[in-house]
């Protein structure tokens, strides 16, 4: 259920910087099974979400942006780096530490192209937020103001005791301009866990599709 905040006086809009001097929302104390969905965080000094403990706290569709640390920070202050999911270690950390989609790329012509990222994790299925903003977050790891799609992607190659791979393709289209927009996912699994945004990709705008040879209308990209 969305977050409700209380304008005085009113009216509100829903862009307004209503903003907390540090972290927009915090989990800890072993907090867990907590849904944070379909929220807007914003203008916050800190994350936007910092969760310290706890398992299975879902954030899915939430949007954060212009806050001042990550939009979803898990553990320790930072980005935390993809390692194997399936390390024992790994059930003590906040939402067990799933790792955040990686090696992403964007690219393709200036209104389509595609998105492609990996994800390493232990086996199951999972749902993968793809989201864009203007310019990357100045930590690396995006963040999310407009959330463009969600697709699932199932790992199935991990042997006991290790991670395993799931690479996925994404098409993206825009009526305007993709060139200049930055992309970043999550992952979300069966149990109702949440991931770190990934580290942001900016849009390739590839000139073989400005000389239109992939398609007979012409995707020109701008001039570089």
């Amino acid at each position: 259920m969305p977050s409700l905040i209380a304008c005085i006086p009113p009216p509100c809009d829903p862009n307004d910087d209503l903003a907390n001097g540090s972290t927009g929302i915090v989990v800890l104390g072993d907090a867990s099974d907590n849904s944070i969905i379909n929220n807007r965080i914003a203008y916050n000094g800190g994350s936007g979400m910092r969760l310290t403990s706890g398992q299975h706290n879902s954030m899915l569709s939430s949007i954060t942006y212009a806050n001042g640390g990550m939009g979803i920070d898990l553990g320790s202050s930072g980005p935390n780096a993809v390692d194997n999911d399936a390390d024992p270690g790994a059930a003590a950390e906040p939402n067990r530490g799933i790792n955040a989609p990686a090696f992403t790329t964007a690219m393709g012509g200036v209104h389509s192209g595609r998105v492609r990222s990996a994800l390493i994790s232990t086996n199951g299925n999972y749902l993968v937020q793809l989201f864009f903003d203007a310019t990357c977050d100045p930590l690396g790891n995006g963040e999310g103001r407009t959330l463009y799609t969600t697709v699932g992607a199932t790992i199935a190659n991990a042997n006991s005791g290790h991670s395993g791979t799931a690479i996925f393709d994404i098409p993206v289209k825009s009526a305007g301009t993709l060139a200049g927009r930055v992309f970043s996912l999550t992952a979300y699994d069966a149990q109702g866990n949440t991931s770190e945004y990934s580290q942001c990709a900016e849009y390739v705008c590839d000139q073989i599709f400005g000389q239109s040879f992939d398609n007979n209308v012409g995707d020109k990209c701008p001039a570089p």
